[in-house]
């Protein structure tokens, strides 16, 4: 993959992280701490659990295409390396988030979020693997239709 193409897809990646990440805390805040209220650095949660995300993306890049088997134990690596990340700044950032039910709603909610994205991003794979093909086959169409 292209370092270009690679740095849309991290972006892309990262704001549907912010997004999934804030609904995951409306929902778990108001089942948790429903009264809790917060400044304007709790916007910045968001943003800092998103590049929680994309590091492991990151750190695996590489230009060639990986096999599926590869592909798929990089995606559980990832997943355990993001599950730690965030458990742990959640664990080591405040005390009424180290009970058990919350941790294990956190990383409940960090799983369900990579499984989303990584739909999300399928979906768009698919979408642009459509494209594509209707483009080529429209060309190839077209050139058949030249040479008669």
């Amino acid at each position: 993959m292209e370092l270009k193409e690679f740095a849309v897809k991290l972006i892309r990646r990262y704001f549907m992280l912010v997004t999934f990440i804030t609904a995951a805390m409306i929902i778990l805040g108001l089942i948790f701490d429903r009264d809790a209220r917060f400044g304007y650095e709790a916007y910045m949660l968001p943003l800092l659990y998103a590049l929680c995300g994309i590091v492991p993306e990151i750190v695996t890049y590489s230009k060639k295409e990986p096999p599926a088997g590869q592909v798929f134990l990089r995606k559980i690596m990832q997943l355990i390396v993001i599950e730690a990340e965030v458990l742990t700044i959640v664990y080591c950032g405040s005390d009424a988030a180290r009970s058990p039910a919350v941790m294990i709603s956190l990383g409940a909610a960090v799983f369900v979020i990579y499984i989303a994205v990584f739909v999300t991003e399928l979906l768009f794979d698919m979408n642009t693997a459509l494209k594509l093909n209707s483009g080529l086959n429209r060309l190839h169409n077209e050139e058949r239709g030249a040479d008669i």
